[in-house]
Parts: C-alpha cells; structure tokens; sequence
C-alpha cells in the first residue's frame, strides 16, 4: 500500500476462499475485462473447472457462492495436475498486477458498507474497484514496514 495509507496489505494466493485466487473465480468476467489476456489462461483449464468457476460467478447471494466455491474446491483438489496449478498461479499474478496498478495509480476513497471497510478506486466509465480487506492486523516484521496489515479478502469491479 502507498505510505499514504495507515496500514500495508497482504493477498493470499491459491485459496478459494480469500485472496488472490477467490477474486480470479468469483470475478473473472469484469477482471477479464481489464486484463484481456486473462480470459487465455482461463480457456487453459480443464472444462470442468470453467464450468465450476461459471456457477461461483453466478452466485447471487453468500450462501450460493460459498456451496460453488465448495464444489470448484472439491473439483480442484480432485483432478489437480500440475499444468493446472501453473496456469491458476499465472492467473492470480495478472490480477495481482493489475490491483498492485491500480492501488499504487489511484487514490483510494475509504468506506464502510454493511459495516465492513472498503477501499474504492476510480476506473473509467463510472466504475470501480472495490477492495474487501480484513480487519486491521499487528505489523508483519518480515515486511519490513511498521503499519499494521489487512489482508485483502476480495476485490471486484462494481
């Protein structure tokens, strides 16, 4: 995060659940709108994958979205070949690249939505990124930076 913030951020990779690889399957259509050669990893997968990752973007409430992660979770830990982790890591590291972007290009407007803090960054056309970071967390010595950290849970373009 740029020195202007009151803490620094964190971001999983390869967990369903928060993180890196959460936002690639819950949002990948309006990422891969941002990140056009991101829809080319995604066709790299095995079709039964795209079509999981298909039923956790479709997802309107928590509860349908966390039994579709469950299944794509499932799915992944059944047939993972090591082609596919590549190809789901390659991924993450574009969206990764395009929020690190964003976030160090942007000034962030803070906000609290259903009582959860939010970060949201001007795009074009009147969208923007939203980033769902975790509570406020003690610094991470090995960051060699003395904020505190929250970990980024989610992020989506609305």
């Amino acid at each position: 995060m740029p020195s202007s913030q009151k803490f620094t951020c964190e971001i999983m990779t390869n967990d369903v659940r928060h993180g890196l690889l959460h936002i690639y399957i819950r949002h990948y259509p309006e990422i891969e709108q941002q990140v056009p050669l991101l829809k080319a990893r995604r066709f790299k997968l095995p079709m039964t994958l795209q079509e999981k990752m298909a039923l956790v973007n479709a997802a309107a409430d928590s509860v349908t979205a966390n039994a579709a992660i469950t299944d794509f979770e499932s799915e992944l830990n059944l047939r993972t070949l090591r082609s596919t982790m590549k190809t789901l890591f390659a991924a993450q590291m574009m969206v990764l690249s395009y929020l690190q972007r964003i976030v160090d290009n942007q000034t962030a407007v803070r906000t609290i939505v259903q009582g959860r803090y939010q970060l949201r960054y001007p795009l074009k056309a009147g969208t923007e990124l939203v980033l769902g970071p975790s509570d406020a967390m003690n610094a991470v010595t090995s960051f060699n930076d003395p904020r505190r950290v929250r970990y980024i849970v989610t992020a989506y373009i609305c």
